[in-house]
């Protein structure tokens, strides 16, 4: 009798549950917009702060970093005159 009852909650309760489910194939979170939360370390304190943003969104994050990162570098410095350091 117990398992007949658990039998027949499980069939009811399956397409529930599967309903339920935010991977399910087709859900716009599955295809890219899934949710990410990361802990990035702050100064002054032993605590992280959490940031959460789609991976699409993460990784427009990381390209632009790697843009100015690049940029800076790639720009000449300029150079004091020679009268500056002899000084």
């Amino acid at each position: 009798m117990r398992n007949t009852l658990g039998l027949i909650f499980a069939i009811i309760a399956a397409p529930a549950i599967a309903a339920a489910d935010p991977s399910a194939p087709g859900d716009p979170v599955a295809d890219g917009e899934k949710i990410i939360c990361k802990g990035k370390p702050s100064t002054g304190t032993r605590f992280a702060t959490r940031k959460c943003m789609t991976k699409a969104e993460w990784e427009a994050m990381s390209e632009q970093h790697t843009r100015a990162a690049k940029e800076m570098f790639s720009k000449p410095t300029i150079n004091p005159p020679e009268e500056a350091i002899r000084r």
